[in-house]
């Protein structure tokens, strides 16, 4: 679990570290213990070496909408993180780790199920090479050139997507033990964190990730436009002060300096040069 550079887009990567109480920590949890950090958004909060916890769970059921087979991997745990979340997959015993800026859509789906169990978590990415080869998606079919389509419109029709749902494999109310302690999804830091209240925990945290993502974004092309405003700015005051002293060459042919103070002429000086 390491942070991508800033200078380049950021993509999926898989990964065989997977979320313990070693490397990452409930944000509730260190809140209570770094008191300091209220009002500090929670993707700027230092950490030293351990990653935030912002929600997820155990015990998920994950499918793909593409998915014609209707195939369900099981056990799936789900890590909400500030620098990303991560999917786990047990029976592989590594997990994939996702950039917020790979989300195009996020949300619930809600199923004629019990109540406390309705709910399923929807996701919506934009695939990457990691990402296909995961998944094993096809190969997007190559768009056909659009008369009058702008480059933006062209870029998003050739955008290849992947629709995830994981539901959570236990209701709300079911009674369920773990074979081993919880130590991260705590009710202390989580609450119940089952069934529907699992996904609206998870829905609520990917938005929050996504607003401060988005907000970023935003101050970087508006200081990205300012530097340019500034740039042609000093550029035309360069060129300015370049023109005041500059004459180019084709137009000194056929002028005489007249620079003295003709004094020895007996007459008036010449307000301008003299053209012959």
């Amino acid at each position: 679990m390491a942070l991508q550079p800033d200078d380049v887009k950021r993509i999926c990567r898989t990964t065989d570290v997977k979320p313990t109480v070693e490397n990452v920590i409930p944000y509730n949890r260190y809140k209570r213990t770094q008191p300091e950090i209220n009002g500090v958004r929670m993707m700027d909060v230092p950490t030293s070496d351990q990653l935030l916890l912002l929600a997820g769970g155990r015990d998920l059921n994950l499918s793909l909408l593409q998915d014609e087979q209707h195939r369900t991997v099981q056990d799936v745990e789900l890590f909400i993180l500030n620098i990303g979340f991560m999917l786990w997959f047990g029976h592989l015993d590594s997990g994939l780790e996702i950039p917020y800026e790979s989300i195009i859509y996020h949300g619930s789906i809600k199923a004629d199920e019990t109540v406390g169990h309705q709910l399923a978590l929807l996701i919506t990415l934009e695939t990457d090479p990691v990402l296909a080869d995961f998944f094993q998606l096809a190969p997007a079919a190559p768009v056909a050139p659009i008369a009058k389509m702008n480059a933006r419109a062209n870029a998003a029709a050739a955008m290849q997507t992947v629709e995830i749902t994981l539901r959570p494999k236990y209701s709300l109310y079911d009674r369920h033990y773990n074979a081993e302690i919880e130590s991260l999804f705590t009710f202390q830091d989580f609450g119940v964190n089952r069934g529907d209240e699992m996904v609206d925990n998870c829905h609520r945290e990917l938005a929050a990730c996504l607003e401060a993502v988005c907000h970023d974004a935003e101050d970087g092309d508006v200081e990205s436009d300012d530097q340019d405003v500034v740039l042609d700015e000093a550029i035309a005051v360069d060129e300015d002060q370049l023109a005041s002293v500059y004459v180019p060459f084709s137009e000194t042919l056929g002028v005489l300096d007249n620079t003295g103070l003709a004094d020895d002429l007996g007459g008036s000086v010449p307000a301008h040069p003299v053209r012959r």
